[in-house]
């Protein structure tokens, strides 16, 4: 099987992040198809391509960029089947929903089949980012007043109050 170039989908993604040095929130992936997704073998009648998965680690166990730098068993494998490709390219979407949130990934996209498996090129650093809301401040207090105190409003730029 030929390797699959892998792509993240920069439209897919969203614009701005605070999670560090990585892409966040990645929508999906995109990948062009193996040069063999549409072949049979002649011998035994089977197709070379049974579908693709990608495989991550979190992001520091890959160092290099392929997939036999990323040490260890992945954290996640996520199964697509065999999707059909369009103009030869692969999406598919709304796949990270299980990720850790705040942690970052490198993964690769496998083609496999009966003879095997071949891997793209590792993609990322990429993760979920937690963009709900902040948690609400801590028990407030209103304070009393007194003669002496003076209360001033420093956006505003109004004069204090005596």
């Amino acid at each position: 099987m030929k390797k699959t170039a892998l792509a993240l989908l920069a439209a897919l993604l969203l614009a701005s992040s605070s999670l560090a040095q990585g892409i966040p929130n990645p929508r999906g992936v995109e990948f062009d198809a193996s040069a063999d997704h549409a072949v049979v073998s002649p011998v035994s009648g089977a197709n070379l391509v049974d579908g693709y998965r990608m495989r991550l680690w979190p992001a520091a166990s890959c160092t290099g960029t392929t997939a036999a730098t990323c040490s260890g068993t992945p954290a996640f494998t996520l199964q697509f089947n065999k999707p059909a490709p369009v103009s030869g390219k692969i999406t598919v979407l709304d796949i990270f929903g299980g990720l850790v949130l705040n942690s970052l990934y490198k993964g690769v996209v496998d083609a496999y089949g009966p003879g095997g498996a071949t891997a793209s090129t590792v993609v990322g650093p990429f993760g979920r980012e937690n963009l709900a809301a902040p948690r609400a401040p801590a028990s407030p207090a209103l304070l009393p007043a007194s003669p002496t105190s003076r209360v001033s409003s420093p956006s505003s730029g109004t004069p204090p109050i005596e």
